[in-house]
């Protein structure tokens, strides 16, 4: 069966036009970094649209239809292949896009005027668009492995089916005159081949924008669970992964602890030093706090000065010592910012999964009740919930 290249190629133009198009103006709605590799992606998209154009509009294979098409068709999967290498942050120095292009061009000039050769032409096309779609599915074939991003399989996927036809275009061009009476003499493979070198671009668009919306979501995620000073867990964040923690424990049968832990007398630090000091303050607090703690421990900011420590694994006696390392920690030497040495002691109240402890605010308020125990009974120490 022959397809009409014609009509396909009217159809891919005319689709990738308007998808080129929709890029353009989503790119608007994004970051710098974003943005600028959404305006290479759609100005590869039409690059193909360019190369289809002989074949849509019917035009003789006169040696500038064909050094347009050929150059076209190479430029546009040189763009997809600067565009998403850009975004993965592994671009790749600029000559190294500029040989397919200019070998391509020559190539065609050589097999069109010195050693006339449709076939070696085809076959150099098709080689370096190997090696541009080898070069741009590489740094996302990990998506492919169970629990991939769904943009970044959709691109590997659709240019892992157009390596499979340019695979079976260059077997099929140069295949030995012996197997002409096989089953595939009744397909068009130089139409699928066509078929799929322009609709290719199109499918794995849909997926570079699914990609770009993925960042986005990421982004506004990790704001969302980030504090944005200290760079732990919010309050949301830290809630959420203690509730997650207390689930598991019980379905376990694990130990699980909270520490509720408080800078004592921090407002002095703001009122003696100015805000700038205190949120320096902060953040080597929780640098120390952090480096004390075990690989599997997790902290957030719930409040100004005040932080929830989720221990899992931990019981009561494991959460008590870690507890008093967090106090030694800061009691060793005083935080120093600039000309300012501010002595740090910490409030700590320590609260172990019983249960009574119907859900996680019924533990939490445990920890919170011995953390006020500590602090009446003069801070810089450790007090159990009951």
């Amino acid at each position: 069966m022959q397809l009409d290249v014609s009509s396909m190629a009217i159809a891919c133009s005319t689709l990738a036009t308007l998808v080129a198009l929709i890029l353009f103006a989503a790119r608007r709605s994004y970051e710098p970094d974003i943005h600028a590799s959404l305006t290479i992606w759609a100005t590869a998209l039409l690059f193909v649209v360019i190369s289809s154009a002989p074949f849509a509009w019917s035009l003789a294979a006169s040696l500038p239809v064909i050094i347009v098409g050929n150059s076209s068709l190479v430029m546009g999967y040189t763009g997809f292949a600067m565009a998403l290498r850009r975004f993965m942050a592994r671009p790749l120095p600029l000559v190294v896009y500029l040989i397919p292009l200019l070998v391509v061009v020559a190539g065609t000039i050589f097999f069109s005027t010195v050693i006339p050769s449709y076939s070696l032409r085809v076959a150099l096309v098709i080689v370096f668009l190997l090696v541009l779609q080898a070069t741009l599915v590489r740094p996302i074939f990990h998506s492919l492995r169970r629990g991939g991003e769904v943009g970044q399989r959709v691109v590997a996927l659709s240019f892992l089916a157009s390596i499979v036809a340019l695979l079976v275009r260059l077997g099929w061009e140069w295949r030995p005159a012996a197997t002409n009476g096989l089953w595939l003499a009744d397909v068009d493979i130089v139409g699928v081949h066509m078929l799929l070198i322009w609709a290719t671009p199109v499918v794995a668009s849909i997926g570079f924008l699914l990609m770009c919306n993925e960042r986005l979501m990421r982004a506004t995620r990790h704001l969302a669970e980030t504090d944005a000073l200290t760079g732990i867990f919010g309050r949301r964040a830290i809630l959420e992964q203690s509730e997650y923690a207390m689930i598991s424990a019980r379905r376990n049968g694990r130990s699980m602890s909270v520490l509720m832990i408080d800078a004592d007398h921090f407002k002095r630090v703001n009122d003696d030093h100015g805000h700038d000091a205190g949120d320096a303050v902060l953040v080597e607090l929780v640098r120390r706090l952090c480096n004390a703690l075990r690989n599997q421990d997790v902290i957030g900011r719930v409040g100004g000065e005040e932080f929830l420590a989720l221990l899992p694994g931990a019981d009561q006696q494991a959460a008590l010592e870690i507890a008093e390392r967090l106090l030694e920690v800061m009691r060793a030497s005083p935080i120093r910012h600039d000309a300012v040495i501010v002595p740090m002691t910490l409030s700590i109240g320590v609260a172990a999964l019983e249960q009574q402890d119907v859900n996680l605010d019924a533990l939490i308020r445990r920890a919170d009740a011995a953390l006020y125990a500590a602090k009446d009974a003069g801070r810089n120490r450790v007090a159990l919930a009951r």
